[in-house]
């Protein structure tokens, strides 16, 4: 099996495993970050986001986590272009530090007092 083909079934069943677990009704244990900082992380509200969007609640998923619901497009859009084999899985140098860079403002904004919006 090609390693697309691998990675893709694992996000998927990661994905089944985030909506039978319900993380919206269902206690997960707290972020590290959250629990050494106070802070929300850039992922925290992730799991109810994907959880929301599995059963199309769109505005629901953006309220817990707007990045996660933002990126899980562009995800499967490179995804499906790497399994076709349209591109190859090489990115620039500056590739991760700009993810980097925009988890540590994400993290930043959500968790300045005027913006509880970005918070799950």
């Amino acid at each position: 099996m090609p390693q697309a083909y691998r990675v893709g079934a694992t996000l998927l069943l990661a994905a089944a495993a985030d909506i039978a677990i319900d993380p919206v009704h269902t206690h997960i244990p707290l972020c590290p970050f959250k629990a050494i900082t106070g802070w929300q992380c850039p992922l925290c509200g992730g799991l109810r986001a994907v959880y929301e969007m599995a059963h199309l609640r769109i505005g629901i998923a953006l309220r817990d986590n707007v990045l996660v619901v933002v990126a899980i497009p562009l995800i499967v859009t490179l995804w499906l272009a790497w399994a076709r084999r349209r591109v190859a899985l090489r990115t620039p140098r500056w590739t991760l530090p700009m993810l980097v860079l925009l988890g540590v403002l994400f993290t930043v904004l959500r968790n300045l007092p005027p913006m509880t919006v970005l918070r799950p």
